[in-house]
């Protein structure tokens, strides 16, 4: 056994041990979350997606039984307008059920059915033909069958994908809350020969008791995933940087290159978690904390920003010569355009990165226009990249935790302002944000 002293430096190799092997296991747990909710995201898309087009066929076929029999102009309209809309949704279906290869082959199927129905429909569009309107009622029916089978599909699917989730929720709570659990205690077990254990155990204990009332009151809003996240997750990562700080601050030089090597390993594991659970919180108190109102000058603000960024020592920055000065909520602009522009420094992916920044007046808006020499980003991906936790690169290449552009998007929006994104593979990235000059929606005609 270890005695006296060995016991001082044998403790804490082996809580920073445990807790990088914990940090570990928790980004991965997270990861698996985050995958398992995606993917209830997306059945929950499917089944929307079938409603809507069963709602569609009933509607066309509502529509043309109407301009049939009474032979009203508005009908006709309805028919055809509905009409265009089949061909985009059955391509957004076909998209979607690529997972699936039992609703693809239904889909094949459904749309076998619908061409031929469509056509029918079409050939008897005649007013007062009375004659015309039941022939595609057996159609229908079929169609609405094999709808009805590809929905009770999705909806296994769906209960599967919920038992996964929950499932990762589980674990990622196990894994973490027990391996933060066991770095406490050595820590605390550390410690103990200073004296100090008592009292810091207690402040430790009230700071958790703190934090958790904190989350309790401000967190109501967030789904089970963002709960359980900020909730369960953020208390022991606290504690766990506290145990880590007392123990470089007890041990002093004793510690070694080693134990501090390992330390910093640590802190970034945990760094890396306080992030994803910080832009959770973040995003969740968008629109409900009070933002006073004051003069800005954008101009000094952008300024700011890009300081506060810290772009590479080699980027070259175009700002504006001149900005006016608006009456808003200074601390929401200044961390949209700070995520803005650090989001493109940090996907930069190359030396000498250029990014250039311009101002226009609207009207009753300003337009930001933030352009980049970045690699792009596909169309495909334009929307996606405003959802929370989603990135296009592996966060093995570039740290980040999916959120920062839904925070964006949430203030966007909070203070009626609109933002858009110009871009393509090989061709940078331009963001274009209209932000009111003064509080209230977006009064101006402005596409992004």
């Amino acid at each position: 056994m270890l005695e006296g002293g060995r016991v001082r430096y044998a403790l804490p190799f082996a809580t920073a041990a445990v807790v990088v092997l914990v940090g570990v296991m928790s980004y991965r747990a997270v990861s698996l979350v985050q995958t398992a909710s995606s993917w209830v995201e997306h059945t929950r898309e499917v089944s929307s997606e079938l409603l809507e087009l069963q709602t569609d066929l009933l509607l066309l076929s509502r529509a043309h039984h109407t301009y049939v029999v009474l032979g009203d102009p508005s009908a006709l309209a309805l028919y055809q307008q509905t009409r265009g809309a089949l061909a985009p949704r059955q391509a957004r279906l076909r998209a979607l059920v690529q997972d699936h290869p039992v609703n693809r082959a239904n889909l094949l199927a459904l749309e076998r059915l619908i061409a031929p129905m469509v056509e029918s429909l079409d050939h008897d569009l005649r007013p007062h033909d009375l004659a015309a309107f039941a022939r595609t009622d057996g159609e229908l029916d079929r169609v609405g069958a094999l709808l009805h089978l590809m929905a009770s599909e999705e909806d296994a699917l769906l209960a599967r994908r919920r038992i996964s989730q929950q499932r990762s929720l589980t674990a990622a709570q196990y894994v973490i809350g027990g391996g933060a659990t066991l770095a406490l205690v050595l820590g605390l077990l550390s410690n103990l020969s200073m004296g100090r254990l008592a009292s810091r155990r207690e402040a430790t204990e009230l700071q958790r008791e703190r934090l958790i009332g904190q989350l309790e009151r401000r967190n109501r809003e967030l789904d089970q995933f963002a709960y359980a996240t900020s909730h369960d997750l953020k208390a022991p990562l606290r504690g766990v940087v506290n145990v880590a700080q007392w123990l470089e601050e007890d041990l002093g030089s004793a510690l070694g290159p080693e134990g501090r090597r390992m330390l910093h390993l640590m802190r970034g594991r945990i760094q890396r978690m306080e992030a994803l659970i910080e832009g959770i919180l973040r995003f969740s108190r968008v629109g409900r904390d009070a933002v006073p109102s004051e003069a800005v000058d954008t101009g000094a603000l952008l300024r700011e920003v890009v300081e506060l960024a810290t772009p590479p020592a080699d980027a070259a920055i175009q700002l504006p010569s001149s900005a006016p000065i608006i009456l808003t909520q200074r601390v929401l602009l200044q961390q949209v355009l700070l995520n803005l522009v650090s989001n493109a420094f940090k996907h930069a992916g190359k030396a000498n990165p250029h990014l250039g920044i311009e101002v226009h007046d609207l009207g009753e808006a300003l337009e930001f226009v933030l352009h980049d020499d970045g690699p792009g980003i596909d169309p495909a991906y334009h929307q996606r990249i405003f959802r929370m936790f989603q990135t296009l690169e592996s966060r093995d290449k570039v740290e980040g935790a999916g959120i920062g552009l839904a925070v964006v998007q949430k203030i966007v929006d909070t203070v009626g302002g609109k933002i858009g994104l110009e871009s393509a593979v090989g061709r940078g990235a331009t963001f274009r944000l209209a932000w009111p000059k003064r509080p209230g929606a977006l009064g101006v005609e402005w596409n992004a």
